[in-house]
């Protein structure tokens, strides 16, 4: 059912997608038509990832800042770079009675923590077909590359996660001018992805320590990206 439920959604997305990049003012293409649009060789670009697989919002899943540079009247490259550190203390209590005569209750409390760090590089070439619409239409896609690092903690517990993620992406979105040097984008593409899995954990100083590593490789569509672009000469 799952399975049916994201692909369902796809296809409603996809067709929502499309249709507002169909739905652009035909008076608005027909001036831009006109007056055929450059787009300036070099941009600044912040994305968002915010939804996967249309079936949950995550809120702020990644942050990426990229570079743009016009290589041709329809065509950029841009570079990004993802980096994302989480570190997070977490407090449990816990309440234990003693066997003496009065019943005290003793208050417990553990303390752990959990720190995550990712870095990212991406490498994307964009085409627009037809840039001189008003919501311009691009496809493209690259290569990517991030590494993952996560380290939880605690009294009787300490565990390393590594992740190696190499991928290759292929993606479509639409474009929205708001003046000339500034504009939004919606994104959204499919990925292939090989990942290496590395995981050390100890349950305390007296027990074995247990290492484990794996290799996964899927095709999945990836998250939604929302954006904006600042332009300049």
């Amino acid at each position: 059912m799952n399975f049916f439920k994201i692909a369902f959604c796809n296809v409603v997305f996809g067709l929502a997608f499309y249709g507002l990049f169909l739905a652009a003012p035909l008076g608005a293409q027909e001036m831009a038509a006109k007056q055929p649009f450059t787009f300036p060789k070099y941009a600044l670009e912040f994305q968002i990832q915010t939804i996967r697989n249309f079936t949950s919002i995550k809120g702020l899943n990644g942050l990426m800042f990229s570079g743009r540079l016009r290589i041709g009247p329809r065509s950029a490259l841009r570079l990004g770079i993802t980096e994302d550190v989480r570190h997070d203390k977490i407090t449990s209590n816990g309440y234990r009675i003693s066997s003496g005569t009065n019943n005290d209750t003793l208050n417990l409390s553990t303390k752990s923590t959990y720190q995550r760090t990712l870095h990212g590089l991406r490498l994307d070439y964009l085409f627009y077909p037809f840039p001189d619409r008003t919501i311009k239409w691009y496809i493209g896609g690259g290569p990517g590359f991030s590494f993952n690092l996560i380290n939880e903690k605690s009294y009787a517990r300490k565990s390393k996660r590594k992740i190696f993620l190499y991928s290759l992406k292929i993606l479509t979105g639409i474009e929205w001018f708001i003046g000339k040097k500034f504009s939004l984008h919606l994104e959204y593409g499919l990925e292939a992805c090989y990942e290496h899995y590395s995981y050390f954990n100890s349950r305390n100083p007296f027990s074995k320590t247990y290492k484990s590593n794996s290799d996964i490789f899927n095709i999945a569509p990836s998250d939604i990206v929302l954006g904006f672009s600042l332009y300049f000469q």
